[in-house]
């Protein structure tokens, strides 16, 4: 659902094809696009609604998806009311935002999705393991503040490494 919202060749057509023809809409993003897709594809699909349904999901639920569209309170629509997810004011399912769209550090499946796509169309072998990074991916809640986040073991460091290598040979490409 993250990636509804984006437009044929993706972040060009967001950053300058959208922008240049909405000048209107200064703070728009792929992922509010998304969001009301989203909406969108609830309201006028019954099938969407019953598959909704059978899951037992509501309004809030539909309300958190989009904030996980979203990762950070500071991404949402101007107007959006945050309200997080869980316990101790959301602070125990903090880590959820970090999933979709992590504003912590970076390392999230919409990166995982984009590296394996870009790098098949562009012929680029890379050396990421997203499914080793999972693997040994945890929440880790913190003693004191009840805070949690996705850590990663230590033995990670050159997979995690090779996210960011991986971008940097992907934007260059």
């Amino acid at each position: 659902c993250h990636d509804l919202g984006h437009g044929p060749l993706s972040h060009t057509y967001d950053g300058q094809f959208v922008r240049h023809l909405r000048k209107d809409r200064k703070d728009w993003a792929h992922e509010h696009a998304s969001a009301d897709l989203l909406d969108h594809l609830i309201e006028s699909n019954k099938a969407v609604r019953e598959a909704f349904k059978s899951y037992h999901l509501n309004d809030s639920d539909i309300h958190f998806i989009k904030e996980l569209i979203f990762g950070d309170e500071h991404e949402a629509p101007q107007g959006w009311v945050w309200k997080g997810r869980g316990a101790n004011g959301g602070k125990a399912k903090q880590f959820l935002y970090e999933i979709v769209a992590n504003h912590r550090n970076g390392i999230d499946v919409d990166k995982f999705d984009y590296f394996a796509r870009d790098s098949m169309h562009l012929g680029m072998a890379i050396s990421f393991d997203a499914s080793r990074l999972m693997k040994f991916s945890r929440v880790y809640v913190d003693p004191k503040t009840g805070e949690s986040q996705i850590a990663y073991h230590e033995k990670e460091a050159w997979n995690i490494f090779e996210v960011f290598h991986t971008r940097y040979n992907l934007h260059k490409r």
